[in-house]
């Protein structure tokens, strides 16, 4: 199966369109991390060969609805073989695993992100 960076639908290994939202699949084998809202909205983004925005402000690619979180607070993205994220100069910090970041920092399966007082889990 080959997961579609754009909409998370798993399509069968053929073919070079997802068939259910039409963008372009990612070359089988790229990696595809997730980030996942834990608590009562659970909901799931993906990051593959993007970078996603974390923030209050609807521009960013996932939005938080939580007054600690800053406008433009973080990112998130793949570089080479590895996730990354790095605070956007945030008032309340970025935290990985109860750790506030000061710079770039590598991301592993099942690390803990804190923004606010949201908290998401990464999975590879």
């Amino acid at each position: 199966m080959i997961l579609c960076n754009h909409c998370g639908h798993q399509n069968k290994n053929e073919g070079s369109f997802c068939t259910f939202c039409g963008n372009r699949l990612p070359a089988e084998g790229n990696l595809v991390g997730r980030l996942i809202l834990l608590g009562p909205s659970h909901r799931e983004y993906l990051i593959a060969d993007v970078e996603r925005t974390i923030g209050r402000e609807p521009s960013n690619d996932l939005v938080v609805d939580d007054e600690e979180v800053s406008g433009q607070h973080a990112k998130v993205s793949l570089r080479g073989s590895t996730f990354w994220v790095e605070d956007l100069g945030s008032r309340n910090g970025t935290f990985v695993n109860g750790t506030r970041i000061g710079q770039a920092t590598a991301l592993r399966n099942d690390d803990l992100l804190k923004i606010g007082s949201t908290l998401m889990k990464f999975q590879i």
